[in-house]
């Protein structure tokens, strides 16, 4: 290596997550020599991070692998050492470091020893054969692990087939050689597996050198994210990369063995906790949840609170709307010098493919549209929200469906000034579905935000919502935020949807509805549909997807019409993605939880529609994979409505007597599909992508 003296030598970079405490521990170690450089890439923060670091703060989480590639991108030494916050080097641990590559010039990278806080050390956790996939199927059992190497302690130099990435060296021409870390293991867990296996494919070893010592308090992100959404995140990336390295079979038979390997810990928890769980009731709480999750065939949404970084009571950014990451310099205090920032790291484009060329939606006229019906009480407040939206132009359209209250008298009186706003009365209700399409006749606005009266978009919610459809390479056809419900006095704030997912037994549900708000579904994803309650839509997109010039079947009165839409969407070949930086608030009252309490024609429409969907969308080979789930869940609801809910029995009937115009509907829709089943059928089991 050719480098001038000022320049580093070793970069130490440090994907950082609510851990400050550890970091300014690692920061305290880390030696104040210039041949040293350390690189914080801030996922997230819960108090100021320790003064005098570069810090490289994206805009959003990375997740590991994302977090340790912007990371290297932005690291000015050839050694770059991935380090955990809870791994501190002991004195002349780094000096080590350079001193083995130095000594193994053929290695790819180098592992140091790991003690623990106790100096026992962690060899036997921290350097793992790469695992077979019949082991990995194995670890849904008690008492199947990883992968270690066993036996005594490599000696120095020894090949290490796959060590932990909690303090890990590589030559950047290594990492370059194979493209970095794999940031589709999202937020972590088998990233270092499989850059491991794919350094070992290319022919470029790790070697373990243990004269370089770092202190490593074992297992401290698992307390933080809790056992439930561990468990998920790991067994969803435990099957990503059985796919990717071994095939779909071993994923399937990983995902087989779950049902039995959680019976069975299950059996032991009383017997044994454990070891990342904090509690049996942690415990048995997550495995209920993992084992829900086998038997329907939908998995747990791996958007713990790793994905959201909660506001930082650090020194703000300035204001920006840029999708790229950027270092800042670091802060000085009188105990650190101050030394130069470096350049920000920014993403690479996709690529032109239609709709969402990446360009700025931000002067486009956007009609919002509110359909009411008895809303008075809540329409102030939701035209408020709207007079404070950031975006210009907008317009608004108001349909009531015949209130008996002054919903529309309302409306025209809290109309917002300088937006224009027509409040158009239907002299029946003709629910969400038919109020919608009498709104979208009034407009040609190029955008269409569909609201309730309910819902009380931030005032960017809107302009992040376009940012969002801008997304380059993608047919982006509707965009939906994050809504939260209104939080009580002294009660936590839970979230109402965060994106639509499906599972096999044809229900569609809300992301994260219910849930407490610690952060969870953070990161801008794809999702297979939008909730009507506060969503962004193209209109190119809804007349394309429209059937009889009618965008939202009104066959559907009210209740999952959204999703029917979001179908006809996605079978045209658009895209449905979610962005957590446009936040809602929504007060929901049509729960499933609240069934009871809910009115008759509400109950009738769900159930009659939760068939409307599988009778339109369905396809044979879903009807066979769907089967036993779907079923199940039919009966349930005839007995429901045999024992309990009279008034929805005739929703059967209704089906019943207008089967041939539906098998008709049936048939144009699937005449215009423009994608494979295939890639329907993948949202049955998949609660959201990263982009």
């Amino acid at each position: 290596m050719s480098l001038s003296p000022s320049e580093p030598l070793l970069t130490g970079v440090v994907v950082h997550w609510h851990n400050e405490e550890l970091l300014a521990e690692l920061a305290a170690a880390w030696p104040r020599d210039s041949r040293f450089e350390l690189l914080v890439v801030d996922n997230g923060s819960s108090a100021p991070l320790p003064p005098g670091l570069h810090v490289l703060r994206p805009e959003k989480n990375l997740g590991f692998a994302g977090g340790a590639n912007a990371g290297v991108a932005a690291a000015k030494g050839e050694i770059v050492l991935i380090l955990n916050p809870d791994a501190i080097p002991d004195a002349g641990a780094l000096e080590s470091l350079l001193a083995g590559f130095s000594a193994l010039p053929d290695a790819a990278g180098l592992a140091p020893r790991l003690v623990g806080t106790d100096g026992k050390p962690q060899f036997a956790w921290q350097l793992r054969r790469l695992p077979s996939p019949l082991a990995l199927v194995l670890q849904a059992f008690p008492g199947f692990g990883g992968a270690s190497q066993g036996g005594a302690e490599p000696e120095a130099g020894a090949v290490v087939e796959q060590p932990a990435a909690a303090a890990l060296a590589f030559r950047r021409d290594a990492l370059a050689a194979v493209g970095g870390f794999d940031a589709g293991f999202f937020p972590a867990w088998f990233e270092d597996v499989d850059l491991a296996r794919r350094l070992r494919d290319r022919g470029l070893a790790l070697h373990y050198w243990p004269a370089a010592r770092f202190r490593h308090r074992l297992g401290s992100t698992v307390p933080r994210l809790g056992y439930g959404p561990f468990l998920s995140i790991y067994y969803r990336n435990l099957s990503r990369y059985l796919t990717k390295h071994h095939g779909r079979g071993w994923a399937l038979a990983a995902r087989a063995a779950l049902v039995p390997g959680i019976a069975l810990r299950l059996l032991a928890l009383p017997l044994r906790r454990p070891r990342r769980a904090r509690s049996r009731r942690e415990a048995l709480a997550g495995l209920l949840a993992l084992l829900a999750g086998a038997l329907t065939g939908s998995r747990p949404s791996p958007r713990p609170r790793t994905l959201t970084p909660d506001p930082s009571p650090a020194p703000s950014h300035p204001p920006h709307r840029e999708r790229g990451t950027r270092l800042e310099p670091p802060r000085r205090s009188p105990s650190s010098p101050g030394v130069g920032g470096g350049a920000g790291a920014g993403e690479e484009g996709r690529g032109d493919e239609g709709h969402g060329r990446g360009h700025s939606d931000a002067g486009q006229l956007v009609a919002v549209s509110i359909v009411t019906h008895d809303s008075a009480a809540d329409l102030p407040g939701c035209l408020e929200s709207l007079a404070a939206q950031e975006h210009q132009p907008l317009e608004i359209v108001i349909v009531d469906c015949a209130s008996q209250d002054s919903s529309a008298e309302v409306a025209r009186a809290h109309a917002p000034q300088g937006i224009p706003c027509q409040v158009v009365e239907l002299p029946e209700n003709q629910g969400f579905a038919g109020g919608m399409n009498a709104a979208l006749v009034q407009t040609r606005a190029p955008f269409v935000f569909t609201l309730n009266a309910d819902a009380r978009p931030a005032p960017d919610f809107v302009t992040r919502l376009l940012e969002q459809a801008a997304q380059p390479g993608l047919r982006v056809g509707a965009v939906t935020g994050r809504l939260v419900r209104p939080a009580g006095e002294g009660e936590p704030r839970l979230l109402d949807a965060c994106g639509m997912r499906l599972t096999r037994a044809w229900r569609h549900f809300d992301r994260g509805s219910g849930e407490p708000d610690r952060g969870q579904y953070g990161q801008p994803e794809r999702v297979f549909g939008a909730t009507g309650a506060a969503s962004l839509f193209r209109r190119a997109a809804l007349d394309d997807a429209a059937l009889d010039g009618e965008i939202f079947d009104p066959r559907f009165h009210s209740f999952r019409e959204d999703a029917e839409l979001c179908f006809r969407l996605r079978e045209r070949g658009w895209e449905v993605l979610y962005e957590p930086a446009a936040v809602a608030e929504h007060r929901r009252f049509n729960l499933p939880e609240r069934r009871s309490a809910m009115p008759a024609l509400v109950n009738y429409h769900s159930l009659k529609n939760r068939y409307l969907l599988r009778v339109y969308h369905q396809t044979a080979g879903n009807f066979f994979r769907t089967f036993l789930p779907a079923l199940a869940r039919d009966l349930g609801a005839l007995a429901w409505v045999l024992l309990r809910e009279h008034s929805s029995l005739a929703a059967y009937g209704w089906l019943w007597r207008h089967r041939r115009e539906l098998r008709a509907r049936r048939r144009t829709i699937q005449q215009r599909r423009t994608v494979p089943a295939r890639e329907i059928d993948r949202w049955f089991t998949t609660a959201g992508e990263p982009l």
